[in-house]
Parts: C-alpha cells; structure tokens; sequence
C-alpha cells in the first residue's frame, strides 16, 4: 500500500510543477522504494539550520512554509503543498550553511529522499535526472519571482497575484505568514484585503 501511494505521490509532483518527463513504472518504483515516510505535527520545525543530513522532501499531505530570521523577525521566503519538493539548496548543493527553516504550518506528511539516494538515481536513470534538473530549475524559478515580487509591486498587486497563484492554499496560511512573505506589516495585509473586498462589492 505505502509503495502504491509513494508512486502516486512521484506522479502527482510531475503534474504540480507541470512536467512532461518520461518515467517507467520501474523508475517510480524504485524512487518510491529510496522514500522515507516522515510526519510532522502543526508548528513542528522539519528543517533547521543545525541540521546537517540535508534531503530532498515531497509533500504528500500538508502544508510548509519556509522562513529565516531577521533580527527577532520571521520571514517567510515559500510556502509549499501536496504534490511540491523542496530542499535547503544551500546545505545540499554547496555543503554551506543556511539560515533557512523549515516548518509544518498543519500537520503534514512528507516523503524524505537522501543525497545518496538521489545521486544514485540520477546516475542510474536518465529520466530521474532530467525529473531532478526540472524540478530545480522551476524551484529557482519560483524563487526568483517571489524576489521581483517584493522589488517591483505594489501591495495590492503582491496580493493579488499570490491569490491568483495560490487561491485554495491561501486560505489555510496564517495571515501573519502571507504578510511575512508579501514584505508587508499585518495590519497592510489586512486594509489591502478591506479594499480588495470593497472593489469586488462595488463592481457587482
């Protein structure tokens, strides 16, 4: 049964990032196989920067969010649900050190895959590989737009395009978080809400 829905969860990361990659069913069982089952409960840190075993982590149910510290603040830099990846690149890639948090905004279940494991599936299969390239390239993609996000919105437009985004997920992130991530106070986050709902009444 665990191998049954390790195998949909492979599938269902190919259709969340949008990628056509080729797999055979004996590639997905044996990345299904290399998966460690881990759960986490509400606010429960999975990743810190203490951490020294980095992996790469597929969401099977859930909701994370990734976040640093500045000063005594928290700032959120991703959110990530059923069906993403992520990983601490600088700790996984590079062998360096990082900042960076991961944490369970709801309990959630994710599926660990660790750096041998993924280098031997990459040497091993092809396809793997092209799936890994893909899904790090649009990782750096999604990373970048946050950052043009922050540089060149307004408030509104920031809101606005992570509702576009995000519509469903935004429901079940604290607004503190959504704040955190827009670059903006919570009481910004929630006048812009009030004025988004005002223009939505008056265009009816």
């Amino acid at each position: 049964m665990q191998k049954g829905i390790k195998t949909e969860l492979m599938q269902s990361v190919l259709e969340h990032f949008g990628l056509i990659v080729p797999i055979t069913q004996e590639v997905l069982a044996d990345i299904a196989a290399s998966l460690n089952v881990e759960t986490f409960r509400k606010g429960e840190i999975i990743v810190s920067p203490e951490d020294e075993d980095p992996k790469w982590y597929f969401i099977e149910k859930g909701l994370v969010r990734s976040y640093y510290h500045r000063g005594k603040t928290q700032i959120t830099n991703l959110f990530l649900s059923e069906g993403s990846c992520v990983n601490i690149f600088e700790k996984y890639y590079l062998n360096q050190h990082s900042g960076l948090y991961l944490e369970a905004i709801e309990p959630t279940v994710l599926y660990s895959l660790e750096r041998k494991d993924a280098h031997r599936l990459r040497m091993q299969y092809p396809s793997f590989a092209e799936l890994h390239r893909r899904v790090l390239n649009k990782y750096m993609v999604i990373v970048q737009e946050h950052l043009d996000l922050l540089k060149f919105e307004t408030a509104e437009a920031r809101y606005e395009r992570l509702l576009q985004r995000i519509p469903k997920i935004l429901l079940r992130i604290p607004s503190i978080y959504v704040a955190s991530y827009l670059g903006l106070t919570p009481e910004t986050l929630s006048r812009v809400r009030s004025r988004l709902v005002r223009q939505s009444s008056d265009s009816e």
